[in-house]
Order: C-alpha cells, then sequence, then structure tokens
C-alpha cells in the first residue's frame, strides 16, 4: 500500500488538493485552482446571463417541448389533425417570429376606399 494521503477539495470559488506522506508533516505537493467569480456565479435566475438564467431558460424550453409532444399525442388519438405550431425564422443568432398582418390591420384596410 501507498504511504500517501490525497485530499482533494471542490468549492464554490477553488478546486485543490494536497499529497502528503503519512510519516511526514509537511505537504510533498499542493496546489489549487481559483475559479473567476463570474464563472462561479451561478444567480440569481433573474438576471440575465447568469448560469441559473440559462438553466432555466433550457428547462423551459425541454418542458415545453414535452408538453406539445404530449398534447400532439392527444390529438393523433382523438382523431383530429395536430395543429400547425408557430415556425420560427433562424436570421444569424435570432430567432423571429414570421410577420402576419394583425386583426386591426385587416379589418381597417379597406376603410375609406
Amino acid at each position: 500500500m501507498s504511504d500517501k494521503i490525497w485530499s482533494f477539495d471542490l468549492g464554490k470559488a477553488s478546486i485543490g488538493f494536497a499529497v502528503r506522506s503519512k510519516n511526514k508533516p509537511h505537504f510533498d505537493e499542493k496546489h489549487s485552482l481559483i475559479i473567476p467569480a463570474d464563472l462561479a456565479k451561478r444567480g440569481p435566475s433573474t438576471e440575465t446571463d447568469t448560469p441559473a438564467a440559462r438553466y432555466r431558460a433550457w428547462m423551459t424550453r425541454k418542458h415545453r417541448r414535452m408538453r406539445e409532444a404530449w398534447l400532439d399525442e392527444l390529438w393523433i388519438k382523438a382523431g383530429q389533425v395536430v395543429p400547425q405550431k408557430k415556425q420560427m425564422l433562424n436570421i444569424g443568432a435570432y430567432c423571429l417570429l414570421p410577420q402576419q398582418e394583425s386583426k386591426y390591420h385587416k379589418e381597417t384596410k379597406n376603410v375609406g376606399q
């Protein structure tokens, strides 16, 4: 068996380890990695661009897809046609809904002509 004692520390803002021999009072090796405060920041999820906010958005999208799949199954079991979903346009880093005429514009399009 080895006469080395290993210890590890996983903290919120650092990761470290130390190695020491059983019969020596000093450490043979010790290191720690300090995690930058920006990366260690967890939340709150109400602030944008925090890990908590990204996780919350990811889980929201995941659960919405699961609900839509479940509802699609219900439509099919009921013998109905599955309603068409909104289509998103991918433009670079952004997703936009296609422009549609509002109800107001449809109703007032030919007024006064």
